[in-house]
């Protein structure tokens, strides 16, 4: 990797899959739980995934730092090539999809726990925040694919 990363706009950046990764954790989650599981349960999973619990102040002071990093990486991405047809590429695609399959068996999960208990069953038995763990993953994949140690190290 190099020091310094090469800055280009173009169709083929990294925005693609930061792009892919956002509609798929926030639209993606609310239809899995809709197709798995119908009726009032289907309702309350729904109802108890998109709650906002009340935050502390330094919890909000946190959540905006963690939205202005996210938009960050977000503009960022739109002027990282990705390293189409190298090996990095294919590492990061890898990453980024395991990343990806880890979210989805974790949404599914999630809308799978009693509503009155936490859920503890699945990627939950080893992850207290398999979701985040997932995105991790995935933005380690995306920094790998564009070979940027900026991106890599920024998340």
């Amino acid at each position: 990797m190099s020091l310094i990363p090469e800055f280009e706009l173009g169709l083929w950046n990294a925005w693609i899959l930061v792009l892919l990764m956002f509609f798929i954790v926030i639209g993606l989650s609310f239809l899995i739980i809709r197709l798995f599981f119908n009726g009032t349960k289907s309702q309350e999973s729904y109802r108890r995934h998109s709650t906002t619990p009340q935050l502390s102040r330094l919890e909000k002071k946190l959540s905006h730092l963690s939205t202005v990093t996210l938009l960050t990486t977000l503009g960022y991405s739109v002027f990282l090539p990705l390293k189409l047809g190298t090996g990095w590429f294919y590492a990061g695609l890898f990453v980024y999809l395991l990343g990806m399959i880890f979210g989805f068996i974790a949404m599914i999960n999630f809308a799978a726990a009693p509503l009155d208990k936490p859920a503890t069953e699945g990627v939950y038995r080893f992850s207290r925040h398999p979701m985040y763990f997932s995105m991790f993953l995935m933005f380690i994949g995306i920094g790998i694919a564009c070979f940027s140690w900026v991106f890599v190290f920024w998340q």
